[in-house]
C-alpha cells in the first residue's frame, strides 16, 4: 500500500489494497432500486452501542426496514445462558426492535454459521423521523466470546 501526493494540487493518490473496519457499519450499493443494505461486524467485546463514536453508520430517517439478519461468524458464549437482541435508538427506541430474544436464542448464538432472521416490531416499519443507530445487547446474561455480522435491508420512504 502506498500514497503519492501530487506536487501541483497536493492531491493524494492511493495505490494497493485498502482495509476497512466493519465494526462501524456501512451502506452497500444496491442494484435493486430503492433497497439498500447496511452491515455491521461486531464481537462480544465491541457490540454496537449508541453514541460511542461519530463514525458509526446510522439508518437514515424515514426508512422502512425490510429485513434484519444476524450471521454468527464465531460461536458465542456467556454467563447465565445469554440470548441476543438487536434494536434501534433514534426517534423511536426499542432495544429488541429488529431481533428479540425469541429469535436470538441461546441455541442459535452458540452455533457458528447460524443465521438469525429478525422478526421484531420494526421489521416492515419506519425507523422514525430521525436517523437510527443500531444496538446489540445480551439478554438474560452477558457475552464472554463470539462474533457476528448484522445485515439490515431497508428502503427509502
Amino acid at each position: 500500500m502506498g500514497y503519492e501526493v501530487g506536487a501541483k494540487r497536493n492531491v493524494t493518490t492511493h495505490y494497493g489494497p485498502r482495509t476497512t473496519d466493519g465494526q462501524y457499519g456501512g451502506q452497500e450499493s444496491s442494484k435493486e432500486g430503492l433497497l439498500k443494505t447496511a452491515e455491521w461486524d461486531f464481537s462480544w467485546s465491541n457490540l454496537p452501542v449508541t453514541g460511542t463514536t461519530a463514525l458509526t453508520f446510522k439508518l437514515p430517517a424515514n426508512t422502512i426496514v425490510q429485513s434484519a439478519l444476524v450471521y454468527i461468524t464465531t460461536a458465542w458464549a456467556g454467563t447465565s445462558t445469554p440470548t441476543m437482541q438487536v434494536g434501534l435508538v433514534g426517534a423511536a427506541t426499542d432495544p429488541n426492535g429488529f431481533v428479540d430474544e425469541a429469535q436470538g436464542t441461546n441455541a442459535l448464538i452458540l452455533t457458528k454459521g447460524a443465521v438469525i432472521t429478525g422478526a421484531g416490531v420494526y421489521i416492515g416499519k419506519t425507523v422514525g423521523t430521525s436517523d437510527a443507530a443500531i444496538t446489540v445487547t445480551a439478554q438474560t446474561g452477558a457475552f464472554t466470546a463470539g462474533s457476528a455480522k448484522l445485515r439490515i435491508t431497508y428502503a427509502y420512504n
